[in-house]
């Protein structure tokens, strides 16, 4: 019996932290405008666009249709409405998104999938992209029944197969994608490669610890599409289809959303436990591994970053490259003939490009745009003054090559609707005479160019309309292109010298470095590997190449041996494999998009939020609060495009037999955030104390509140010089008796509130590592509005935060002036905090504001209040790592990511001009020791975080020292 309660406990306490978290990650839906939008409705699908787009979304419709028929009876289900398909093309990183929440979505970013490394063996890349999003809303979607009571209840957010590891969603979408397309992940060298590389070294890792986004080993987050996807391929195949389907099928009817029963689901259906298949996969995995032949060459290793090498050029006697890695994060590197290797510049850098200038090097970087759009740019970099310039804005330039004996050099720019090649000069730190050159027709991705060094010739590998990568020649002076080769793939095509060019090509089931003499045409194979060579350069009688290792991607030097070759691609080329799309009805009426569709709400829940009133226990010479809990019922929706989402909530205060009630209007535009929020409560409190209750009421009633308010913000990025933040809000309160005033209030504020932050978050931190924040706010009462008694504040806010050895040493210093001295500022401090990420708000959030000094100790419900007119406040301490790793505790349904404290004291000085006499006890400080566990649920898919902390204090005049201690939780996506 006792059992049953727990599981059921814990089964409300899932539910609960999956609808706030799905409901908080609704937020990243956000599609910037780029055009008027459009929309086609098809017999299964509504697809969304920019007008601009309308080539690109006829062929989304057909081929969506036909996947929709060739999937529907493979996965055993059939949407019960039709999927929205958003097509967009705001940022320069490929990708897709599909969600089931609310309403079956799938995101499309547009941009071509071969600038990503691991979907470049996509041969249709829209073709594959789309349907392993429809994978996901297929297999996701599914619910049977019993779990239909939670769809009847809540709406549809509740879906049983999403409680599941996400390597196991993945994987699945992964197969689909190989099986039903070509040129798949499970198809691809790349992919191959990884496997396989692990398998030999035996570093193949467990289920458990395949946690996204957070697996800390190599290959990170991609683990989980890598190794899943091989996983899933080996259990569909040994054990058959139909056992693959009554996993999902079994899941989808699971009443209680218990996530060990996923793992538990593996034992009834394939009469063996995960952890058993797990390792039976494995073994197989080493044992074609052993079967592969291991390299004929002798090579040197030159890095050990264990991460992606994005981009690598050779100097005189030095190289630069672009890496990103968990481990050491993601920078532009300068590697010494000698061994000296020396950090650049931290970014997100594509590609890099020396130039004829021996003071700079230039490359292109990401930016984020204050229309929300995320666009590469082209940046020089002074290698002597550590000088960065940004030379394009809005360009969309992924790949440059500039020559090394001339200022001429050669740019590719994609979007969704092609690529575009740009000549350009780089003058005395400039780009200047940039000039269009028209791409023939038939080519539809231009892979990374190399430049000649008198900047006269290109070469390139490009994507032709028929899906297939072919090695290409441009001349600058006549703007002539040539076809080197009928049946040659290439990519990553680079200058050995005038007469050859070295570039990755097929070598069996993985690549090679191949290099091509243009006088003759003759192929020599310069060097493969056990793993897959990725790219090359060849110097002389060297051959520097980078090649895929079980721990990352690293640079490695060889003799050059040249062996005659041929390259046969026809595992990579197949025509049409598996996808013999079927005639379907292409008519399609386009007609402006009309979102009053969905505008009925799409989840309702009922969740807990805080009363007004408390149960105090008497401590001492003070009261320890606990809060009531109440049942809210809670309405949402997001608008699919993510620019006005509703939320509409009704509480029920039982102490006071009244409906607390809210409604929220949010609208997201390219500059300008806008929130409407209205609020309608009753005043006073009912507090149990002693064992009694005890009313502030007013004659017997309590008093009817209601608020209005107006906020507009919107954060605006500065590439690479910080982030600024701007708001201004407008609030509107009534009180029919406000108990402070003694009266009824009728009043009206104005709020500024201006930030800048300069951060520098590394991909390997849990929290922001380095850098400044800054913040002032202002409040205003003005006389003779309303009833407003008149009231004018003031306040700011400084944090630092930089390493310390193995620790972060951190500082915050506040202050805050009422310019009326009417002693509005109060030292106090939470004791609970449940941050639910649903309305923006918490449980237990209620002593926030500008007038609240948070002072750990000294809560005002155990010490008596500190007040005053201004204030100055420090808090200073480290921030400690204790354990950090990613690892799934499947029999807990935890994962465990870290385990960190902090350590800080505050010191506080508050100014009260009423009470000069007493003036010691407007100085406390105190020391304050948090343990915080950032947790993982449900698989991964959910963040938890725990933080118990306690204080204690001193405020100079009283003789009793202060203490206080607290408890925070938090969950989120």
């Amino acid at each position: 019996m006792i059992l049953n309660k727990i599981y059921k406990l814990f089964s409300f306490l899932f539910l609960f932290f999956l609808v706030t978290s799905l409901c908080h990650a609704f937020e990243l839906e956000f599609i910037p405008y780029q055009g008027r939008t459009k929309e086609i409705i098809t017999d299964h699908f509504i697809i969304i666009f920019p007008k601009r787009n309308k080539d690109v979304a006829k062929k989304i419709a057909k081929y969506a249709e036909d996947i929709h028929a060739k999937l529907c009876p493979v996965m055993h289900w059939h949407p019960y409405e039709k999927t929205n398909i958003i097509i967009t093309d705001h940022t320069d990183y490929p990708n897709g998104m599909a969600l089931p929440f609310i309403r079956n979505t799938i995101y499309l970013f547009i941009c071509p999938s071969d600038l990503e490394e691991t979907l470049r063996d996509f041969q249709n890349p829209l073709y594959s992209l789309l349907l392993h999003e429809y994978t996901h809303i297929l297999h996701l979607d599914q619910i049977r029944g019993a779990a239909w009571f939670w769809r009847i209840l809540y709406g549809k957010f509740y879906f049983p197969v999403s409680g599941t590891f996400r390597w196991y969603l993945e994987g699945v979408a992964v197969l689909a994608e190989s099986k039903y397309a070509p040129g798949g992940r499970l198809d691809s060298s790349y992919n191959d490669a990884l496997v396989r590389t692990a398998a030999k070294q035996k570093k193949i890792p467990s289920f458990n610890k395949l946690i996204s986004p957070d697996v800390v080993d190599w290959p990170h987050g991609r683990a989980i599409y890598h190794y899943g996807a091989k996983f899933i391929e080996y259990i569909y195949i040994k054990y058959g289809k139909e056992k693959f389907d009554d996993l999902y099928i079994d899941i989808s009817d699971d009443f209680w959303p218990f996530v060990l029963q996923f793992v538990m689901k593996f034992k009834k259906i394939y009469g063996k436990s995960l952890n058993t298949l797990w390792n039976e996969w494995i073994e197989y995995e080493e044992e074609l591994a052993d079967k592969y032949p291991v390299s004929e060459y002798q090579s040197k290793k030159l890095t050990n970053l264990q991460g992606n090498m994005l981009s690598l050029v050779r100097g005189k006697d030095f190289f630069i490259f672009s890496n990103r890695s968990h481990k050491n994060d993601r920078y532009i590197y300068k590697l010494d003939d000698s061994g000296k290797l020396k950090k650049l510049h931290l970014g997100d850098h594509r590609s890099v490009s020396l130039t004829n200038d021996d003071e700079y090097i230039l490359y292109t970087q990401s930016i984020n745009y204050p229309d929300g759009s995320t666009i590469f740019d082209i940046f020089s970099y002074n290698l002597k003054s550590n000088i960065e310039k940004r030379l394009t804005t809005r360009g969309r330039i992924n790949y440059i090559s500039f020559a090394e004996n001339s200022p001429i050099g050669i740019c590719v720019s994609h979007t969704g609707l092609g690529s575009k090649l740009f000549k350009a000069k780089f003058i005395k730190g400039h780009l200047k005479q940039i000039e269009k050159i028209d791409v023939p027709s038939n080519i539809k991705f231009i892979d990374t160019p190399s430049i000649s060094s008198d900047g006269k010739k290109v070469v390139f590998g490009a994507k032709l309309e028929n899906n297939k990568y072919r090695l290409f020649l441009l001349d600058l002076e006549t703007k002539v292109f040539t076809l080197l080769d009928e049946n040659l793939v290439a990519k990553n095509v680079r200058w050995i010298d005038d007469d050859s060019i070295s570039f990755i090509a097929p070598d069996g089931i993985t690549d090679a470095l191949y290099s091509l003499s243009l006088s003759n045409m003759q192929v020599n194979k310069l060097v493969s590997s056990y793993g897959c060579v990725l790219d090359g350069i060849v110097v002389d009688d060297k051959v520097y190449y980078v090649d895929y290792t079980p721990s990352g991607e690293e640079l490695f030097v060889t003799d050059r041996v040249n062996k005659i070759s041929s390259i046969d691609s026809s595992s990579y080329e197949v025509e049409n494999q598996h996808q013999d799309i079927k005639p379907v009805k292409e008519d399609w009426v386009i007609k402006n998009y009309s979102g009053i569709r969905n505008f009925l709400p799409g989840v309702w829940a009922f969740l807990p939020y805080q009363l007004s009133s408390n149960a105090y226990i008497r401590l001492g010479n003070g009261y320890f609060g606990i809060p009531f809990i109440g049942p809210q019922f809670m309405l949402l929706n997001p608008m699919p495009l993510g620019r006005f989402s509703y939320t509409i909530t009704v509480g029920l205060d039982y102490l006071k037999l009244y409906p607390d009630n809210s409604l929220s209007l949010n609208f997201k535009l390219p500059y300008v955030n806008l929130t409407y929020t209205w609020n309608n409560w009753l005043g006073g409190t009912k507090d149990f104390v002693d064992n009694n209750f005890y009313e502030q009421s007013f004659n017997g009633c309590f008093p009817i509140n209601f608020s209005n308010s107006l906020n507009l913000y919107y954060s605006i990025s500065l590439a690479n010089f910080g982030n600024l933040y701007w708001q201004v809000s407008v609030i509107h309160s009534f009180n029919q008796y406000n108990f402070t005033k003694e009266k009824i209030t009728n009043e009206i504020r104005f709020v500024e509130v201006l930030s800048y932050s300069f951060i520098k978050k590394t991909i390997k931190s849990s929290r922001w590592d380095r850098g400044v924040y800054l913040s002032l706010a202002a409040v205003q009462y003005p006389e003779y509005i309303l009833d407003n008694s008149p009231g004018y504040l003031l306040r700011g806010l400084i944090k630092g935060r930089v390493p310390f050895c193995n620790a972060f040493f951190f500082v915050n210093v506040e202050g805050g002036i009422d310019f009326l001295l009417q002693n509005v500022f109060i030292t106090d401090s939470e004791m609970f905090r449940l941050s639910e990420g649903l309305t923006g708000g918490s449980v237990g959030s209620g002593s926030g504001g500008i007038s609240t000094i948070d002072t750990k100790a000294f809560s005002s419900i155990l010490t008596e209040v500190s007040s005053g007119s201004a204030f100055v406040s420090t808090d200073i301490g480290f921030d400690i790592t204790i354990y950090k790793k990613s690892i799934y505790w499947h029999f807990a349904t935890l994962g465990f990511k870290e385990f960190y404290l902090k350590t800080y004291g505050e010191f506080v000085y508050l100014y009260n001009a009423e009470n000069i006499d007493n003036q010691s006890k407007g100085i406390l400080f105190d020391g304050v020791l948090e343990l915080g566990l950032d947790l993982f649920a449900a698989y991964g898919n959910i963040e938890v975080g725990i933080v118990l902390g306690g204080a204690i204090g001193y405020r100079v005049g009283d003789i009793t020292p202060a203490w206080g201690v607290f408890a925070y939780l938090s969950a989120g996506l």
